[in-house]
This record gives C-alpha cells, structure tokens and sequence, in this order.
C-alpha cells in the first residue's frame, strides 16, 4: 500500500517551528542569518523528487512556463527584490522604485562596478523581465523551464520503470511506502521535524527502510561519494533515523531493524544506483568524526600528523544551537567564544597545517 502526502501535510510541515537538518548544517557553518538562495540544481532536485514522490501536487508546487532562466546574478536581485513587495505588484519590471531597489542591491553586491547605473539596468531587464512575470504569476510557486521539466520528467520515467529503482514506486503486497513523510520528535528536550522521501515497511522482513533521493549531475560512483562527503549527506539521513527511532519505538522492541538507502538518479546519462548509508556513515552523520591525512616531517621534530578536517555530525549542531540560545552570543561561532578568540599553539598549528 503506498500513501501520499497532501498539501495541508506539507504546509503544516513547513509551518511548523522545529529544528531541521538544513536549519542545523547553517547552524555548524554559521550561516543560519545569511539569505537563503535556492540554486538550479536544489530547484531540479525538489522538482524531480515531487514528480517521484507526490506527482498530485507537482502542479501546486511548481510552475513551468520559463523559457530560460536569467544568470545567478540577475535572478538573485529579483528573488529580493520580488520577496520585499507586499501589495501592488507590477509585472512590468521597467519601474522607477523597481529600478533604483534593484541598483541598490547591485552596488551592494558589487555586481559589474564599471557599469553605469543605465547599462546595469538595461541589462537586468533584457535579462530578467520573463523571469519577473513569472514571478509574479506564480504566487509563490517554485519555477521551472520547459527543458527541465522535459529533462525531469525523462528521468522519472527511467527511475520508475528501471529493474534496480523501480520497486521503490510500485505499489506492492504486504509492502507499506510512505511518500514525503513528515516526522516531529524531540531532541534533548528541543522539537525536532524531519520530511522523508520515502518511508518503507516491509513486513516480511521487519525491516523499515529510509531512503532519500539524489539527483545528480555527476556521471560516476566515485563523484558522487565526493559530493557526498562534501555536503555531508549522512548528517541528513542519521537526522532522519533517529527520527524513525523516536516514532516508531514499539517497533524496535518487536525486531524490526533499520535500513538506510541513497537512490542516486543521474540526470545526464541514467545509470541509477542503490547506495547504502552504512552504520558507519550514520555514526558520523550524528557523532561526527575526525580526518587525519596531512603529514609533515619535521628536521627539529618527529613527523607531526595534523587533523586534516573535523566533520561534524547532528549531535554537534544541537550542542552549538543550546550554547548560543542558553548564553544569548551573536552568532553560532562557538570556536571563538570558547577560546575567547585566543589561540593556544596547538590550536595554532592545527589551522595552519590543515
């Protein structure tokens, strides 16, 4: 039996005042102030997902009818600019408080300083003014062009009728799927909120399986264990897991068991793979872990090896998010707050030779 989720499931989700995996990563990298810009490949990803995952409501959620897009540049001033109307919103972008708002977020970003203000302007609006009526048109929606949703739309064909991913959108027997789950717990008495792409029950085997989706636009297993660690993306999924754990506690006293899977969908040529999230990833996804590889040899010193990287699980972030909360500090750089921004020498050598 496979069970969508509804909008009003997913506006409550999102309404919902709750630590999240993504709130927490900007809690480690100090950047929980700073805009949040969805870039294309978040935007293709999302779109992909709904199609996979809740293609009722791919229509509520998105809008199709971009030609192209603008550049990063230029979509991003009108992202702030459009986010900063209230009422009265013209769709004609060639307006004399649209003109000078959106100069101001140029200089600001220090966006082609040897152009005038008339060339700047000409520009954004030869640029930008199909995106800003869609914009305007797609109350809120997420936008995406034609050939992304010709792409997208390939790909989940190919995912669904695949031999190695197409059992993941089936509806089979004795086999529970659940579709962009929402799941609320608590953490260290905090409330907590994680969205599942899908949430597996498989009787026979007393085994739930949590797997989260990826589109990529890498070509190679090896790529995409880069990118992988780069985003950290066993952060998210042991997030996940003990999100499961909390909710379904009853289960585990019973024998079931937990299994974590990657569905890695590559958008330019498709070979899809299964990827598991072993229990070693998960330990470091929630306890984190340190890097050692840098090595130095030393004539005054035996050979010195440094921490190369630390690499923070969830456990970490919840720890920085009570200590600025409880200590009311400006920010979440907790390094320097806790070394009062006085290094010692082995703190010294560590930052150095990293």
């Amino acid at each position: 039996m496979n069970y969508l989720t509804t909008l009003e499931e997913l506006k409550d989700y999102r309404d919902t005042e709750a630590l999240s995996q993504s709130f927490l990563k900007l809690v480690l990298s100090n950047n929980v102030n700073k805009k949040f810009k969805e870039t294309v490949p978040m935007l293709i990803g999302s779109y992909m997902d709904s199609l996979l995952t809740s293609p009722d409501l791919t229509d509520d959620l998105f809008q199709v009818g971009l030609a192209k897009r603008p550049s990063d540049a230029i979509k991003g001033f009108l992202d702030v600019l459009w986010s900063e109307q209230e009422e009265s919103i013209s769709q004609d972008l060639d307006v004399d408080g649209y003109k000078t708002r959106v100069i101001e977020l140029v200089r600001a970003a220090n966006y082609q300083p040897k152009w005038g203000d008339d060339a700047i302007w000409k520009s954004v609006l030869t640029d930008g003014q199909a995106y800003w009526e869609e914009l305007i048109s797609s109350q809120g929606k997420m936008l995406i062009t034609k050939s992304e949703q010709e792409q997208c739309e390939n790909i989940a064909q190919l995912a669904c009728s695949s031999p190695i991913t197409g059992k993941y959108f089936l509806d089979q027997d004795n086999i529970i799927k659940h579709y962009q789950k929402p799941l609320y717990w608590t953490c260290e008495e905090l409330p907590c909120k994680g969205l599942l792409d899908i949430l597996i029950f498989e009787e026979e085997t007393k085994t739930i399986y949590i797997i989260d989706i990826k589109s990529t636009g890498v070509s190679t297993l090896r790529e995409w264990f880069n990118v992988c660690r780069q985003k950290n993306y066993p952060f998210q999924m042991a997030w996940y897991k003990e999100g499961v754990i909390q909710e379904y506690y009853p289960m585990f006293e019973d024998g079931w068991k937990i299994e974590c899977r990657w569905l890695v969908l590559p958008t330019e040529f498709f070979k899809p793979w299964v990827v598991p999230c072993t229990d070693l990833m998960l330990e470091v996804g929630r306890h984190g872990c340190l890097k050692f590889k840098t090595t130095y040899n030393f004539e005054s010193a035996n050979q010195v090896n440094y921490t190369s990287e630390r690499i923070y699980g969830f456990e970490e972030a919840i720890r920085r998010y009570k200590i600025k909360e409880r200590e009311g500090l400006l920010d979440y750089d907790i390094e320097y707050y806790e070394t009062k921004g006085r290094l010692d020498n082995t703190q010294s050598n560590q930052y150095y030779f990293q």
